[in-house]
């Protein structure tokens, strides 16, 4: 029973690793993924003012 128990998890981790992996790389998406935070307004002032004119 402890076997089958683990052999579900480690599918499980396995799954959740592929589909990060997946959705980092997924085809037409340029940059970072959706959730990094990199795309909110505080940050691109931060750009922004970081950049030379």
């Amino acid at each position: 029973m402890q076997e089958i128990l683990l052999v579900i998890l480690f599918i499980g981790a396995i799954i959740y690793v592929a589909r990060h992996i997946y959705l980092q790389n997924k085809p037409g998406q340029e940059g970072c993924g959706p959730k990094c935070g990199c795309d909110s307004p505080a940050r691109q002032s931060l750009l922004s003012r970081a950049k030379p004119k």
